[in-house]
């Protein structure tokens, strides 16, 4: 979906997003196809439940399968292959109330499940190892991750012993 919000994105270049587009959806079929693919992408990322994702979901695989692009039936591999984890990302943990700020009204906002804090912690050791150019100590390296990723805690280079467990010095 990269591909088509890059296209789009390019279509409204230095423009008021939404002008033009209809004018440019119309002199291109395929480009016209993306658009609306992607628009039914977003869709059910905003309408599909649970219980409708599965049936939802296989019509949407139908729809990329069907489409001119290459790239859309490659994405639509990735679909069917990543199945169970969609629907799955549609159950809901816990619903909250909250008061909208522009109007005062109050509404349910549905908590899904997801896995975004592991893949930004997982981003954040990669930007560790990056900038650190290599490690030669793993101790070091682990307390470095560690500090990054909780800086409230504290961490010895060396692990501290319990007395019962280390051994006396005059023995």
């Amino acid at each position: 979906m990269l591909l088509v919000s890059l296209i789009i994105s390019r279509l409204s270049r230095g423009k008021p997003r939404g002008i033009y587009i209809p004018l440019r959806l119309k002199s291109d079929e395929e480009l016209k196809e993306a658009y609306q693919l992607k628009n039914e992408v977003t869709y059910f990322y905003e309408h599909a439940t649970v219980g409708t994702a599965l049936e939802k979901l296989n019509t949407l695989i139908q729809w990329f399968l069907n489409a001119r692009s290459q790239n859309f039936r490659i994405f639509a591999k990735t679909l069917m292959k990543w199945k169970k984890e969609i629907i799955n990302s549609f159950i809901v943990l816990k619903q909250e109330y909250y008061i909208d700020a522009a109007t005062g009204e109050e509404k349910l906002q549905e908590k899904k499940m997801t896995n975004a804090i592991i893949e930004n912690k997982n981003a954040i050791i990669k930007c560790v190892k990056k900038n650190a150019n290599g490690y030669t100590n793993w101790e070091r390296f682990r307390n470095r991750i560690m500090y990054v990723l909780d800086p409230k805690a504290t961490y010895s280079l060396y692990p501290i012993q319990n007395e019962s467990n280390a051994a006396s010095p005059c023995s």
